[in-house]
């Protein structure tokens, strides 16, 4: 019996090393901007969730959707990413309690806060079915965008997306998203707590193109994805 708890007491103890929002935003997949499952390395040298490399593989022709280089479909588990995720913890954006990284996935589907913030994570796997209201379009109004925090105007979705994302990816003030701020169900007068992330999950696509403004935001949102998606990937429904 002693031996054995004298075994216990020399094992090593794990050691969780706590690392800033920025640092963590390397653990995410840049497919579903959720923290990684099952980490896969390119060739090329990029990392992405298992499942949404599989997925990007046949949508896109074997091609890296960050270099556009070739890709197998049979990529190399990264392991020395998913072993770091193991020992590296960081605050969930939404109630800012630290998490390891390898529960961050599961805490953030079901963190109110988080929920509120970002809302529920996209499927990228499984596409939402359409609704006959995802086939209506309007006009395309040329909207643009005044950059919230260094005023710079005339952006457009895509545009505003990169500025930000380049030159104020250590901003953490609270701004009102620009883009949300026009849309009937904004409201201008809402600061968001991490503009940058709300940019890259709710932004990658430019609203005037498919937006029917009869559904709500979420369903608007489920149905505009679909039609991105059938119009780059041409995958038939």
């Amino acid at each position: 019996m002693g031996t054995a708890q004298g075994s216990l007491r020399n094992e090593p103890i794990l050691q969780m090393e706590h690392i800033n929002s920025e640092e963590a935003v390397d653990f995410e997949c840049p497919i579903c901007f959720q923290s990684l499952e099952r980490p896969v390395k390119t060739q090329c040298g990029h990392v992405f969730c298992q499942e949404c490399h599989s997925r990007n593989f046949h949508a896109s022709d074997g091609k890296c959707p960050i270099c556009r280089k070739d890709t197998s479909f049979t990529e190399q588990r990264a392991m020395d990413i998913e072993e770091q995720m193991m020992t590296k913890k960081a605050n969930c954006r939404g109630c800012d309690t630290q998490v390891c990284l390898m529960d961050m996935r599961a805490h953030t589907q079901t963190c109110s806060k988080y929920l509120e913030e970002y809302g529920p994570a996209l499927d990228a796997y499984t596409p939402p079915q359409p609704t006959p209201a995802s086939y209506s379009t309007i006009e395309t109004i040329g909207w643009t965008f005044t950059c919230p925090y260094c005023q710079e105007a005339n952006y457009d979705v895509e545009d505003l997306v990169t500025h930000c994302c380049t030159h104020h990816s250590h901003d953490y003030r609270r701004v009102v998203c620009p883009i949300c701020a026009l849309m009937p169900w904004g409201d201008p007068n809402y600061y968001s707590r991490n503009f940058l992330t709300h940019l890259r999950l709710r932004h990658q696509f430019d609203y005037e193109h498919f937006v029917d403004f009869s559904q709500d935001e979420e369903l608007m949102l489920q149905d505009t994805i679909l039609n991105s998606f059938q119009d780059c990937a041409q995958i038939p429904f």
